[in-house]
């Protein structure tokens, strides 16, 4: 019983290092199905993730761990380099930051004086389902209401659902799959 214990105390522990599903719930919960419960868990961190996405970018900033830093519109390129450093790569007018670890991925970009104009997120790689795999249409109509406009991206068939928040434009990115590939944060 003992060994147990312990057991369930370090998954907790791990779990709340990582941010991860909370292990012991299922250890805890015999009359659950393990998966069951990690997909109720995972539906549950999307929605976080898409209200966070949505409740920062009426603001203009960015959703994830450096949310509070940077503002659409306001935010000048130098500013960025100082807080996260230069990016991975450059791909057109985008700067790309990779994630790791748990961590998303963006891609910035500036207008001509050097302030940030556009962010796309792309979430993370890693367990895809907890963040913008998760998200469906469905979902954002039900929480967040009827995008204001869609749009059908030529050469990738993708579908752009674009609510407008005032002084910025959240699109999200609808794959063929039917979950968000990214979410666009634009300035007016």
């Amino acid at each position: 019983m003992k060994k147990a214990k312990m057991i369930a105390a370090t998954a907790l522990i791990g779990v709340s290092f990582t941010g991860g599903i909370g292990a012991t719930v299922h250890a805890e919960s015999p009359n659950m199905t393990k998966t069951t419960n990690i997909k109720d868990e995972q539906k549950q961190m999307a929605l976080n993730t898409l209200l966070g996405l949505y409740s920062k970018a009426q603001e203009g900033k960015v959703y994830g761990g450096f949310s509070d830093q940077f503002v659409v519109g306001e935010t000048t390129r130098t500013e960025v380099y100082n807080s996260i450093g230069k990016p991975y790569s450059v791909e057109g007018n985008f700067e790309h930051y990779s994630g790791s670890m748990g961590q998303a991925s963006y891609d910035f970009s500036y207008d001509k004086k050097g302030v940030l104009k556009e962010v796309r997120y792309f979430g993370t790689n890693v367990e895809r389902q907890t963040n913008l795999g998760g998200i469906t249409p469905d979902m954002m109509i039900k929480h967040l209401g009827k995008e204001d406009r869609t749009h059908i991206i030529t050469g990738t068939n993708e579908t752009n659902h674009i609510y407008d928040l005032g002084d910025y434009t959240l699109e999200f990115v609808e794959s063929a799959d039917h979950t968000i590939s990214h979410v666009n944060l634009v300035a007016q």
